[in-house]
């Protein structure tokens, strides 16, 4: 049976590189708000930086909405491994219906070009 959401019909999840970011990219403001409230979330930015070919990665994560460039609002929180996990609600794409079991399997091949 494909992924159902009852009213918006088929979908896919996947993970995003950019759910999971390492401590280090975490500016003073969202560090200071970890160390004060363990095992809290927190709203946060996580600050884009495009590579060579276009391609977007998390440069820094800050408790503080960036003046300008682009950015993605999310909610954190820390899983005591040097990591932190951000949900940006971008990980559920809706797709044709009855189309979402096959598209899944065509990504774990890594076949997606055709979608």
């Amino acid at each position: 049976m494909d992924p159902t959401d009852a009213f918006r019909g088929d979908y896919i999840q996947v993970n995003l590189e950019a759910e999971t970011v390492p401590e280090s990219r975490l500016d003073r403001s969202a560090i200071e708000y970890f160390a004060r409230h363990k095992g809290g979330e927190l709203t946060v930015y996580a600050l884009l930086k495009k590579d060579e070919a276009g391609i977007c990665h998390v440069k820094t994560v800050s408790a503080e909405k960036p003046r300008g460039g682009i950015y993605l609002k999310g909610k954190a929180w820390e899983d005591g491994d040097q990591k932190v996990y951000i949900d940006y609600h971008l990980d559920k794409f809706f797709v044709p219906q009855h189309a979402g079991k096959e598209i899944e399997q065509a990504a774990t091949k890594g076949a997606l070009q055709q979608w």
